[in-house]
């Protein structure tokens, strides 16, 4: 019996620490497949770079203005806009491929602890089980002895 409540004690401690540490994202995290899971980050992170790249653009053509004294008028803007452009593309593909290698592994990881978490859960119900099982014995031999005096 004693076994059996240091099992339970423990099991109950490591459910406790991963509800501190991982149960709300992790919950959260399960609401959606991996594919959704992962298009949903990947556009918020194609998003940012966008903008990035954009602020970085708006910060280029300033310096070709202010510094450079370009003629607003005068500048080619497709040639301008060519480098930029293709930075732009291969920066969205790059962190595209990052953001998804990361929220991938993230995913992956939450719903191995969620399995885990789950099989100890169901450990956990078997000990409660066997403990009342073994509190039960224990009643019906006490309750034996007792008749028998």
């Amino acid at each position: 019996m004693r076994d059996t409540r240091e099992a339970k004690l423990i099991l109950m401690s490591k459910l406790a620490i991963y509800e501190k540490r991982f149960a709300d994202s992790d919950r959260k995290l399960n609401e959606y497949f991996r594919s959704d899971y992962v298009y949903k980050k990947n556009v918020r992170t194609r998003f940012f770079v966008f903008l990035g790249c954009l602020i970085i653009l708006c910060f280029y053509i300033t310096h070709k203005i202010v510094v450079d004294k370009a003629a607003v008028l005068s500048l080619d803007f497709m040639d301008e806009l060519r480098g930029p452009a293709v930075f732009t593309v291969c920066a969205t593909l790059f962190y595209t491929f990052l953001s998804w290698a990361r929220e991938a592994a993230n995913y992956n990881a939450a719903m191995d602890r969620l399995k885990i978490y789950g099989a100890m859960l169901g450990r956990l119900d078997k000990l409660i089980i066997r403990q009342s099982e073994e509190a039960n014995a224990d009643d019906a031999a006490f309750a034996d002895a007792g008749s028998d005096s």
